[in-house]
């Protein structure tokens, strides 16, 4: 009651100051909108985001983590970009690197998705390398004319994509959507393996076995070599496998206006 007489007099006062003539009904009072703590991501995506750096934000050598809470720190001077929403440029010599400690489980399912926008047609360039079992990779590869995706364990099974149309030697300058999976089945099986390239998954063939090891988590390097040659946007990675619809909708939440252009 306390409650209903307070609206009333302060409907009152309103229409006593304003001299107004007339009748009231159904008058609401809006609460002011709560701020969106996943920043427009639908939580059921959220909650499973273990990291997202969408660099819209850098201090100096830093870049600040939307979720995840782990910040990034530069190597080799990558330009912060001021477009919308920012991203950050990676000359072929730099790269963004975080703490040595596991995103997801050592040998547990991962998804990593982001947006990348080639500069130069580099033979190989790594996109993102996690420190998960003996090192999980996203790169670029080429070889003067083709330049498909790559995927997997550093010294496991890799996949590489297979159409060709998607990755000619003059697909620069335009921005890329890339989801890459591993399901934590058997990371020596071509089958735990999926890739998405703009929203839509993409044919593969065996890569075979990859060579070295490594004890980094990097945007754009494999821990000091395979640097890429673009810019980055939007990295996020997630500790489990992320549907073919959840993909699209990565894909079309960082297009403009649902044009797939980011």
């Amino acid at each position: 009651m306390k409650r209903i007489a307070a609206m009333a007099f302060a409907l009152f006062a309103l229409t006593a100051m304003a001299d107004w003539r007339g009748a009231f009904d159904d008058a609401y009072f809006a609460q002011p909108a709560a701020a969106d703590p996943y920043h427009g991501m639908p939580v059921s995506l959220a909650t499973n985001c273990v990291l997202w750096q969408d660099f819209s934000a850098d201090t100096g050598t830093n870049f600040i983590s939307v979720l995840g809470c782990r910040n990034g720190y530069a190597l080799g001077s990558p330009a912060w970009v001021t477009n919308a929403g920012g991203s950050v440029n990676l000359s072929g010599s730099s790269e963004i690197r975080f703490s040595t400690n596991a995103f997801v489980e050592a040998d547990g399912p991962v998804t990593v998705s982001l947006w990348y926008y080639r500069t130069a047609n580099v033979e190989w360039g790594m996109l993102a390398t996690l420190v998960q079992d003996t090192q999980f990779l996203i790169t670029h590869g080429g070889n003067g004319t083709q330049y498909p995706i790559v995927i997997g364990h550093r010294a496991h099974k890799q996949m590489t994509t297979t159409n060709p149309a998607l990755y000619v030697a003059n697909q620069v300058n335009r921005w890329i959507h890339l989801v890459a999976i591993y399901d934590g089945v058997n990371r020596d099986a071509l089958s735990s393996l999926w890739c998405y390239y703009n929203g839509i998954l993409q044919t593969s063939a065996d890569a075979g076995d990859g060579g070295g090891s490594g004890n980094f988590n990097s945007i754009g390097s494999s821990g000091g070599s395979e640097y890429f040659t673009g810019i980055v946007d939007d990295v996020m990675v997630f500790n489990r496998v992320l549907t073919s619809d959840e993909c699209y909708q990565l894909y079309m939440m960082g297009s403009t206006n649902g044009t797939g252009t980011h």
